[in-house]
């Protein structure tokens, strides 16, 4: 059993080639085993849509169903000796390569209906994505693009996380915008709780400048790296740096690169990595 209308996508990967490809059909293959990469004779072929918007795991779902109503009429008919095998088409021939996690990363300079496919084709593994920090994207939109928002759009990065109100504007009139976000190793995010949880995206899309910062302590003038009733402390200290830098009260659990979680005491030192909104 083979998930694609054979010859067409031979080898390891169909269900995302086809959706790479923009195929509008793929379907299932009973064929009978020979020596090479899928090239036996066809037994049952049933082919199936592929409706717009439909991700890998989605049409896996449809095209496993379907395979396992194949596989019994199939096995039924040969042992009935209804059913004949049939050579293959030396025309259309297509080979689909086993996928990388590489061939998730998205190349904004791609067209939308181009990136739309690949965060189909690619979900649920290896998982669209792009860097700064990596953001794996679930889901995408694309249409056409009109005039009166090539302004909004002129002012962000390709690959920059919309507004959700403007993401809404975007839908309505038909221009690619993602429709779903999330970070490595956290649930799924549509995009407004995406944007209330990112340190490092302002409210209009544009990127917050980060800092890196190294601070040591030699031991002397506080009273200790915690908290203490008796005196300054470390923690103390540098939360209230923290609050200055970034103009807003914080708490050691909320800051990315917290003194909590970043001071050792046999290293005694600090490493803080802070994103501050200077437009915010």
């Amino acid at each position: 059993m083979h998930a694609s209308l054979l010859p067409r996508w031979r080898g390891a990967a169909p269900i995302q080639h086809a959706l790479l490809a923009g195929d509008s059909e793929t379907g299932i293959t009973i064929m009978q085993m020979e020596e090479g990469l899928d090239t036996g004779p066809i037994l049952l072929q049933q082919a199936v849509p592929i409706a717009p918007g439909v991700t890998a795991a989605e049409l896996s779902e449809t095209l496993a169903a379907l395979g396992a109503r194949l596989i019994v009429d199939a096995l039924d008919g040969v042992a009935r000796g209804t059913l004949a095998a049939r050579p293959q088409p030396q025309e259309g021939v297509t080979y689909a390569r086993k996928i990388s996690r590489e061939d998730g990363r998205l190349d904004w300079r791609l067209p939308a209906a181009v990136l739309g496919r690949q965060v189909r084709a690619l979900d649920p593994w290896p998982g669209a994505f792009f860097e700064g920090p990596r953001i794996r994207t679930r889901r995408a939109h694309s249409g056409a693009r009109r005039r009166r928002l090539a302004g909004m759009l002129r002012r962000s990065t390709p690959g920059t996380v919309l507004d959700e109100q403007l993401v809404d504007r975007l839908r309505r009139r038909g221009v690619a915008a993602a429709a779903a976000a999330a970070r490595r190793a956290v649930p799924r995010l549509d995009v407004a709780a995406f944007l209330r949880g990112s340190p490092d995206r302002r409210r209009d899309g544009a990127a917050v400048p980060r800092y890196k910062l190294t601070i040591e302590y030699d031991g002397t003038g506080l009273v200790g790296w915690q908290r203490q009733a008796n005196g300054l402390s470390v923690q103390e200290a540098l939360e209230t740096a923290i609050t200055r830098f970034l103009r807003r009260a914080v708490s050691p659990s909320m800051a990315p690169g917290a003194p909590m979680r970043a001071c050792t005491r046999s290293a005694q030192s600090a490493h803080l990595d802070l994103a501050r909104d200077g437009g915010a």
